[in-house]
């Protein structure tokens, strides 16, 4: 049997971004980045774990050790995000890391431990199958995208978009505006949003590969968008607009304008991220020609505190859509880092 040492990265970016480069199936979830960003916004560890045999690096696994005094305290790889997980080179370097990450749950006395894969694994847990992404190809250009792709409806909506004169701007100076937006759009839902610092470190950590959008109708914000490049993919991270601004369609010209940003920088692909089969986001995105990429997540012990913190978040988004504005956005980043959804 093959003897692996495991060793923690988590100040070692240089060593795991070099390390990650050699893993075609790394995803968003495993640039190192946001167990930075999820420290500052909300003090939670982490630990990059790189098994390691004959003295190279054979496997890599991100963990946050999310804690929570209302929802359950739980290790995730990676939380808030569709991916993440184990990266190996083989079986039975993928069954070490898990041994590792069952251990690191227990010595921390968490609750559970979710893995969030993009592809099958060979660990000895059923996964969750109930969450899927959608992907779309951006190969054929701008113009084939239009008309192959793009249901009439979601042309008829960008162009009706267009006609109503918003205007979409993009930069780092667009954050307060997306952020206004997506407190907004999150207690609609029944969601609290991230913290403000959550999305500003982002900006920071990720430089020029994130881009912050913004949609203006008469210098009046309307919506806001947040998109990540990485792995020759445009990453959708997060959109909203509040229902009061459904008439202009804003969601589906800053979902275009990314697209167009997107070809032109010669990205391959769009990940319009996370949904569930037969859903409105999934019949949303479906019309954008996307495909389903199924996600597999791996949660241990099985059938445990998983399953109940989704059953208390939908008790919890009731009473989180009556709230007063200003209590959303005060007691909001307070809880939100605590949801690893």
């Amino acid at each position: 049997m093959n003897k692996f040492e495991c060793i923690n990265l988590s100040n070692d970016p240089s060593r795991w971004s070099e390390a990650l480069s050699r893993f075609p199936d790394a995803g968003a979830g495993h640039l190192f980045s946001w167990g930075h960003i999820i420290w500052c916004a909300y003090g939670m560890e982490n630990r990059y774990l790189a098994a390691i045999r004959k003295n190279k690096i054979c496997g890599l696994l991100p963990l946050v050790e999310i804690k929570s005094r209302i929802f359950s305290s739980a290790f995730v790889s990676m939380p808030y995000l569709n991916d993440g997980g184990i990266l190996s080179m083989d079986i039975e370097t993928e069954q070490f890391l898990w041994g590792k990450a069952c251990a690191e749950m227990r010595l921390s006395r968490s609750n559970y431990l979710e893995l969030r894969h993009s592809s099958e694994r060979s660990i000895k847990v059923s996964p969750r199958t109930d969450k899927i992404s959608m992907v779309l190809d951006l190969s054929g250009g701008k113009g084939s995208v239009w008309m192959n792709k793009l249901h009439r409806n979601v042309r008829n909506k960008i162009r009706k978009s267009q006609k109503l004169g918003v205007d979409i701007r993009k930069g780092s100076d667009c954050l307060p505006v997306f952020y206004d937006m997506h407190v907004r759009n999150m207690q609609e839902l029944g969601s609290p949003a991230h913290s403000y610092r959550f999305f500003e470190e982002a900006v920071k950590s990720f430089g020029d590969d994130l881009l912050v959008y913004a949609a203006f109708v008469n210098n009046s914000p309307v919506g806001g968008k947040i998109v990540l490049y990485a792995n020759d993919t445009v990453y959708f991270l997060w959109v909203s607009s509040p229902s009061v601004f459904r008439k202009y369609a804003a969601v589906s010209l800053l979902d275009w304008a990314a697209i167009e940003d997107a070809i032109e920088q010669g990205v391959k692909q769009c990940d319009f991220g996370r949904s569930t089969v037969g859903s409105t986001h999934y019949e949303f995105k479906k019309k954008w020609g996307a495909e389903i990429k199924q996600l597999y997540w791996h949660v241990y012990p099985e059938g445990n505190d998983s399953n109940r913190v989704s059953n208390t978040i939908q008790a919890f988004s009731y009473m989180w859509k009556k709230l007063p504005l200003f209590l959303v956005k005060w007691l909001g980043p307070r809880i939100r880092g605590g949801i690893p959804q």
